[in-house]
């Protein structure tokens, strides 16, 4: 069972963090990591996303879980579920490489240019199989190590003074 944090959590906070991140993912070293991380990924959201949703929940493993945001019909069998992105969810806000939203927004954002609808779904590593989503070894903790370096404590970001 996971434990949660031990404080009560910030909405502000959170999407006071959701924007450092994007700020933070732009800047060419964090790029650079990623291009080495995962080689056929074409940025945070595409191909990134399940190799950031990873690091920032081994970050700040009490306050964050994954979610997956998938489709039907993208396949011969109409019923299998095709994974489209990984955010790391916290609180009610969804995080990626586009900052923080809630699921309304994060759902119009991906609804928006979909010819099949997604939507949310618990985390389940063997759905998450793309090789553009496939993170070399090592690259996840280092991340997480350089999460920590840049924003410090996640309670110091996500729990109300």
């Amino acid at each position: 069972m996971r434990k949660g944090p031990k404080c009560e959590l910030s909405p502000h906070g959170i999407r006071r963090f959701g924007k450092a991140l994007k700020s933070y993912l732009k800047d060419w070293k964090t790029e650079d990591l990623l291009y080495d991380a995962v080689p056929d990924a074409r940025g945070w959201t595409l191909g990134g996303c399940g190799f950031l949703a990873n690091s920032l929940k081994d970050w700040a493993p009490e306050f964050f879980t994954r979610e997956l945001l998938t489709t039907k019909g993208f396949s011969h069998n109409p019923r299998r579920l095709f994974v489209g992105h990984v955010v790391a969810k916290i609180d009610g806000y969804y995080l990626d490489g586009n900052g923080a939203s809630t699921e309304r927004q994060l759902l119009k954002h991906w609804n928006s240019r979909a010819v099949h609808k997604y939507r949310l779904t618990p985390y389940n590593a063997r759905q998450v199989r793309s090789k553009v989503c496939e993170t070399i070894p090592g690259y996840k903790r280092l991340l997480a190590q350089r999460l920590k370096g840049e924003f410090g404590n996640p309670a110091d970001w996500f729990c109300r003074k």
